[in-house]
């Protein structure tokens, strides 16, 4: 009996022996794959998994645990896939594969995208990572995930032919749906987007670029020389009317400043904000300053914001005028109700005079001084009757003015 009973141990020993070297030659085999599949049922309590490795695929189901945390940050294997069902609370966390597939013309920054209770949660571009809850509201996770940030700027690369080109538009934060305009021969129009970038493939040669955000000044951009095999990244900043590359001159409008840019002189010159404001300050020498609002409102516009002035200086111009003619006398002589506004276009105060010229008379109309064009004196506006000789032709008002020292 004794044999007997030993020969049984033995035999027991034996079986738990080979269950136990089966069992460590199947934990060898899981690791040496790094494959894991894991498929969990409770009626409660805790279950907790952490990947850790290069190759580590994972495919995880957790039925019915009071609490489950998984977390694979650091498992990037090409497939994660993690089922929750039934769980009433845990975490999540997943790092989308490293093998993700990118374009090395671009640069990348990790993005985190979260995540709470029921549904099916996979990251943009996929990555091979997935997490689908269901009847687990309380269940939170985040996946981390790689986005093109912006495409890379090389001095030379041979497989182009043509001049890459990107800009950025942003005043701080990424502008959407900018308008980018190329000029070289006909205008090459693009959109920004989500990211406020907007790509160009141009033939080589030297381009002047405008762009235009709601809420901003508009800009252009002038000298923008670009050649062949070659990539280029313009940063421009709409505040701050810079960018990276170029002269730029913002206005209010974008067909102001090409106005400037076909009819400045010499046609080979730098654009500048200086001469942009010059031409306009030319313009409103032509006329009166309310008959040209564009040019009077990008004279207002550079002094109040950018402290840009008129240089020869432009003084004091008139702004608007009336002429009434009342009732005239026997003699012909007239009445008449002449009306006048001028305005300072300078950052200091000028002394101003304003005479009527009616046919060979002259009249003085108005001595005065007018504060800086920001102020609220830099405009001043007169009435008076005047009596006027029977020879009226021509008539028109003349204003002088120098600085108040």
């Amino acid at each position: 009996m004794d044999r007997y009973k030993a020969i049984q141990c033995f035999s027991v020993a034996m079986v738990l022996f080979m269950l136990l070297f089966i069992a460590v030659s199947l934990i060898t085999l899981v690791s040496a794959e790094s494959n894991v599949v894991i498929d969990g049922h409770s009626e409660g309590g805790h279950f907790t998994f952490v990947g850790d490795g290069a190759e580590m695929n994972a495919d995880i189901t957790v039925d019915g645990f009071d609490e489950a945390n998984v977390n694979l940050t650091n498992a990037w294997g090409y497939n994660a896939k993690i089922i929750y069902r039934n769980v009433y609370s845990g975490d999540i966390l997943l790092s989308a594969t490293r093998d993700y597939p990118y374009d090395p013309m671009y640069y990348y920054v990790w993005k985190t995208m979260e995540f709470v209770g029921d549904g099916e949660y996979v990251p943009p571009g996929g990555g091979g990572r997935l997490a689908r809850l269901t009847n687990s509201p309380n269940v939170t996770g985040t996946i981390e995930y790689p986005q093109a940030d912006h495409r890379a700027s090389f001095m030379f690369d041979s497989r182009h032919t043509q001049a890459d080109v990107t800009v950025l538009v942003h005043n701080g934060h990424e502008l959407e749906n900018a308008t980018v305009t190329m000029y070289f021969t006909d205008p090459i129009v693009k959109w920004t987007d989500e990211n406020g970038r907007a790509d160009f493939k141009l033939s080589p040669g030297k381009y002047h670029m405008t762009v235009e955000a709601d809420g901003f000044d508009a800009m252009i951009v002038d000298d923008l020389r670009f050649s062949a095999d070659k990539r280029y990244l313009l940063k421009v900043n709409m505040t701050n009317c810079t960018c990276s590359a170029g002269a730029p001159v913002c206005g209010p409008s974008v067909d102001d400043l090409l106005l400037y840019y076909k009819k400045k002189g010499p046609a080979m010159s730098p654009i500048s904000p200086q001469g942009y404001v010059n031409y306009f300050a030319g313009e409103l020498r032509k006329c009166k300053s309310r008959d040209n609002p564009e040019a009077d409102g990008t004279l207002e516009r550079f002094a109040t914001k950018w402290g840009i002035f008129p240089s020869p200086p432009l003084n004091v111009l008139l702004y608007r005028c009336n002429m009434t003619k009342l009732n005239c006398t026997a003699t012909n002589d007239c009445l008449w109700n002449v009306t006048f506004t001028v305005k300072n276009y300078q950052k200091y105060r000028c002394n101003y005079v304003v005479r009527l010229v009616a046919g060979n008379t002259t009249t003085l109309m108005k001595i005065g001084t007018l504060g800086p064009t920001w102020s609220s004196t830099a405009m001043e506006t007169t009435s008076k009757v005047v009596s006027i000789g029977n020879k009226t032709e021509p008539m028109y008002l003349v204003v002088e003015s120098e600085k108040n020292d």
